[in-house]
């Protein structure tokens, strides 16, 4: 619910224009739960208006707004399950960039990733797993992100920036992300691949679908991991006030190879940073983006294939 009271003396001028439908009075949250929300829409408008008003750069944008977005959990959220880390000085492992026409890696990247958590203990003892194995869980050469699960990107660009180019960025970063979901065959199949030791280590590339012989002195058991399509990936871009939202999907042609499909924008997940009517709206889309990731992405991306590969 937005706070009717305070939002008619913050922003007497726009009130009127905003519909009756965002408005609940059935909302329950208690009185220190709209202050606290209420503190984080005030920061955020301060901030960006500063941020337009003296042209502020693309660093301005990401540290002093768009981590304040991301960074919101709301309070009935599971708080250890997603984490934001900045990979604005990160490279992504060359082995998942996408080729241009002269045959040279396409290098770019995002700015902020919401991270699966080793906060979260089932995180945390899935990763130990890979960590204990020597295998990598995302595209980036960081040594500490290399080791942590990608959930949402987000590229920022500052005002009169080019949304093109931030979609660009965004779809670059995502050919790489999560490489264990990708998958080789019909929908439905499933395929047998070497499973992450509990100790030790195992020679496997979990970014490939090849298989390689497990070091002599540690044995390997074989797993069922389907090869079902899992949930699309959520990416946004913010540029300026302007934020939008895209879904990755990926499947292979004929020819094996791997196809990442990003589509987007979609008008009714836009919002912005303009006024504190659009940053109620912006953090109600950032909450719903959560859900899904806690909720329908992590189940998916856990059962059928991260458990499967852990013995």
């Amino acid at each position: 619910m937005i706070h009717k009271d305070r939002l008619l003396i913050a922003d007497p001028q726009g009130f009127d224009d905003i519909p009756t439908a965002a408005f609940d009075d059935r909302y329950t949250g208690t009185r220190e739960e709209v202050d606290a929300l209420w503190q984080v829409v005030q920061h955020i408008y301060l901030e960006a208006s500063e941020c337009q008003i003296y042209n502020q750069d693309e660093n301005a944008w990401a540290q002093d707004v768009a981590r304040r977005v991301l960074s919101w959990c709301p309070t009935k959220s599971n708080h250890q399950l997603l984490q934001l880390k900045s990979l604005q000085t990160q490279s992504i492992n060359c082995n998942y960039l996408p080729i241009s026409a002269a045959h040279i890696p396409v290098s770019k990247k995002a700015d902020y990733a919401l991270v699966y958590s080793r906060r979260d203990p089932a995180v945390r003892s899935i990763c130990d797993h890979f960590d204990r194995a020597g295998l990598t869980l995302s595209q980036m050469t960081d040594t500490h992100t290399k080791r942590l699960m990608m959930a949402v990107g987000t590229e920022i660009k500052p005002a009169g920036g080019n949304s093109q180019e931030a979609l660009a960025q965004l779809a670059i970063w995502r050919v790489g992300e999560e490489p264990l979901s990708a998958t080789d065959g019909d929908i439905g199949e499933e395929e047998e691949v070497t499973k992450v030791p509990a100790s030790g280590e195992a020679e496997v590339d979990q970014h490939k679908d090849v298989q390689r012989e497990p070091s002599p002195q540690h044995h390997s058991e074989t797993a069922q991991v389907s090869l079902q399509p899992l949930p699309p990936i959520i990416g946004l871009t913010a540029v300026g006030h302007e934020w939008a939202t895209y879904t990755a999907c990926e499947h292979f042609t004929e020819d094996n190879e791997r196809v990442v499909q990003v589509t987007g924008p979609f008008p009714r997940l836009t919002a912005s940073t303009r006024s504190f009517y659009d940053i109620f709206k912006l953090l109600s889309l950032v909450k719903r983006i959560r859900a899904f990731v806690q909720d329908v992405h992590w189940p998916a991306l856990k059962k059928r294939i991260l458990l499967p590969l852990v013995v």
